[in-house]
């Protein structure tokens, strides 16, 4: 699966009318009225996909550190120290996104 940035994904609800429309103005539902308060809201599953990619990518990082310490770059204890680090942030993404994270 493809993951995407949060970037350009907020979208403003109008309260009053319901409508839902993207940043650039195009409309995901439309009503008659035009007043109203607008909130920014985010999809779930827009932030399910920045976080996953997130993840994706720390995940990439390990995998290099990995392959450093294979080819006599870095010591054993520079790659534990840094994997442990990476462990860390993932734990800590983890915690604050639990409902979008897949484990």
């Amino acid at each position: 699966m493809k993951y995407e940035p949060l970037k350009g994904k907020i979208l403003l609800w109008n309260q009053v009318t319901g409508d839902i429309l993207t940043i650039d103005g195009k409309y995901f539902l439309e009503t008659k009225t035009e007043n109203g308060k607008f909130i920014e809201i985010i999809l779930k599953s827009d932030i399910k996909s920045a976080v996953q990619g997130l993840l994706e990518e720390i995940n990439g990082i390990k995998e290099c550190v990995e392959a450093n310490y294979e080819n006599g770059w870095i010591s054993k204890q520079l790659k534990e120290h840094i994997i442990e680090t990476i462990e860390e942030i993932e734990n800590l993404i983890k915690k604050w996104f639990p409902d979008v994270v897949e484990e």
